[in-house]
């Protein structure tokens, strides 16, 4: 049985929720390279806690629908992308299809890679303390893949990842954070190895790095709650209320705050990385899945699963744009190499198209 068919035989909504997102995503996190977003694409430079505060106005307007200019074909039922800097290459986990696929800035396929059957890729990270990317392998029982440019060098597996989703590295630490939708917690990586877990809510779906406060940041879809884990220690620092089945998170580095998907209740929370707020919620979306953030506009964009859309929101709160983007929207990825957005059209498992949003 395929993870997306075992999450739909526990009652979980259809394409997201067979085996969750992640990247988130997409997180943004610290380094010298530039700002990024979502669960799990390339880490920047980020405020200080203790420099001037957030930057809030700098965008606004009303919202008008623009169109992806570019698109390109891939596997079946890409989810969670991330972007490697080092190389300037998109990772793309391919559940349907077994594979993960590797493509450069021309959007053309570097390389194939595939993880077997009875595997479900789902979310990719990047790692600039080794320069690999890790990729969750969600089909019970789980494991994470270690990818060095296009090839597969080690298989991470243990009972403490059972059902891996959303992935992320922690600076503090300098370990990956996998969010363990089945054991209600979250893995920390180091080497071959789990060095440690922290428990969290129940269903925790995505989990990214807030480096203003030095937390990470761990959406729970079923307890409909944020959980922040101090990244100096690793213990639970509290939990938040938010949306009814909150999937994807991001920081936002424009404004020092941390933006929460919320699927069934249809908005983003907007909240702060030490667990206080909420802060506000953006209405007017559709299934809000995945969250990333664009450096080059300073706007957080948010794919819209129900709507075939993705939205930007500007650092004053307001959607700004609307883009078309395929029949079922799932993850996002951010390059600033190119200062593109991409949009992994998942499709219920039967998509094949990634979206440029340039």
């Amino acid at each position: 049985m395929t993870g997306a068919a075992k999450r739909e035989d526990d009652g979980m909504r259809g394409w997201r929720l067979w085996t969750a997102s992640a990247l988130a995503i997409t997180a943004v996190m610290v380094l010298s390279a530039g700002l990024t977003g979502a669960v799990s694409i390339h880490i920047t430079t980020a405020a200080d806690r203790n420099s001037a505060g957030p930057l809030t106005g700098l965008l606004g307007g009303e919202s008008k629908m623009k169109r992806a200019l570019k698109s390109f074909t891939v596997g079946e039922g890409p989810l969670w992308p991330a972007y490697d800097p080092t190389n300037h290459y998109l990772y793309i986990p391919e559940a349907t299809a077994e594979q993960i696929q590797v493509f450069n800035t021309a959007n053309r396929l570097v390389a194939a890679i595939g993880t077997g059957s009875d595997t479900s890729p789902l979310a990719a990270a990047f790692d600039p303390q080794n320069n690999y990317v890790y990729v969750t392998n969600s089909e019970d029982p789980g494991s994470v893949w270690v990818i060095s440019g296009t090839s597969i060098i080690d298989t991470i597996t243990s009972p403490q990842i059972n059902v891996p989703l959303g992935i992320t590295y922690d600076p503090g630490d300098a370990v990956m954070a996998v969010a363990n939708w089945g054991g209600n917690d979250v893995a920390f990586l180091s080497g071959e190895s789990v060095v440690s877990v922290t428990h969290v809510g129940t269903g925790p779906q995505d989990v990214a790095f807030d480096p203003y406060w030095s937390n990470l940041i761990v959406t729970n879809e079923r307890t409909d709650n944020v959980t922040c884990i101090n990244s100096e220690n690793l213990d639970v620092d509290g939990n938040i209320a938010v949306g009814s089945s909150p999937t994807g998170i991001a920081f936002d580095p424009a404004t020092s705050q941390d933006y929460v998907a919320n699927y069934y209740s249809k908005n983003v929370t907007v909240i702060s990385g030490s667990c206080t707020g909420p802060n506000g919620n953006i209405k007017g979306f559709d299934d809000p899945d995945d969250v990333a953030f664009q450096q080059s506009t300073l706007e957080m964009f948010v794919t819209n699963a129900g709507g075939a859309t993705t939205s930007a929101i500007s650092s004053a709160g307001k959607i700004v744009h609307t883009y078309a983007v395929g029949t079922g929207p799932s993850g996002l990825a951010y390059s600033d190499y190119t200062n593109d957005v991409y949009v992994t059209d998942y499709d219920g498992g039967i998509g094949t198209t990634v979206y440029v949003i340039t």
